[in-house]
């Protein structure tokens, strides 16, 4: 069966074998700093008090720590917008009373992204990059995602 589909050129060579998460870690720091921005149109959903909640979540990134997160219904209205230029932010969500602005920090950014990493840093997770945060982590292959995963330990609690 597997010649049948290479001969009908169903097949595709991998071109390289992970051997562990040591040579994952080295893949993604040969690639560090070297893409200068990204963009990234995505779905979500939330489950949660009884409610099922779909959209979207257009995503613009530029370094040195420029991000723009902008959430979105499936008809395109815009419900929540965090923007940084990596020093100072900007956040509304559609209904609040209030536009907060204020530090980069990671708490700050993490308003709208479930995880509390700088802008510099938050930028290089979303590119595939390095990136550094304080607590521990554990980096492992994960077999019913099918890929690696992350577990962050800290004062946020658990984040994978």
């Amino acid at each position: 069966m597997l010649g049948d589909l290479a001969q009908k050129g169903r097949c595709l060579a991998v071109p390289f074998c992970l051997r562990g998460a040591a040579e994952a870690l080295e893949r993604v720091a040969a690639r560090a700093g070297k893409l200068e921005s990204f963009e990234m149109a995505t779905r979500m959903q939330f489950f949660g008090d009884g409610d099922r909640l779909k959209g979207k979540v257009d995503v613009l990134g530029k370094r040195p720590g420029h991000l723009r997160f902008e959430a979105l219904t499936p008809s395109d209205d815009t419900l929540a917008l965090l923007v940084t230029d990596g020093q100072r932010f900007t956040s509304h969500e559609r209904g609040a009373p209030d536009c907060l602005t204020g530090p980069a920090c990671a708490e700050n950014v993490a308003r709208l992204v479930p995880i509390a990493l700088a802008p510099d840093a938050l930028f290089d997770a979303l590119s595939g990059g390095v990136f550094s945060f304080d607590g521990e982590a554990t980096f492992e292959w994960a077999d019913c995602e099918g890929t690696w995963l992350l577990t962050r330990q800290g004062a946020a609690g658990t984040q994978r």
